[in-house]
């Protein structure tokens, strides 16, 4: 299944495009990289997200807040087929 991935993190920081992850806990799979682009001030996409399966599914995205500060989000997003 394919989807779209928006990301806006409200303060100002940099979002690395390869830190973005997600897993299916239930169906053990994971965690499988999503590569995102930039789509402006602390603002990214990925385009072309594909998930293998239905189901509940974890996205961890971490944000950088200068040179060494990071914090990790974390959502869980029920994606049906």
């Amino acid at each position: 299944m394919l989807l779209s991935l928006t990301v806006f993190i409200d303060d100002q920081c940099v979002l690395p495009s390869a830190s973005n992850k997600c897993c299916d806990d239930m169906a053990d799979l994971g965690p499988l990289d999503i590569e995102t682009v930039s789509a402006g001030p602390n603002h990214v996409i990925g385009p072309d997200v594909e998930l293998p399966v239905a189901g509940l599914w974890t996205f961890d995205v971490t944000a950088r807040f200068g040179e060494f500060d990071q914090v990790v989000f974390t959502v869980e997003i029920p994606v049906s087929d």
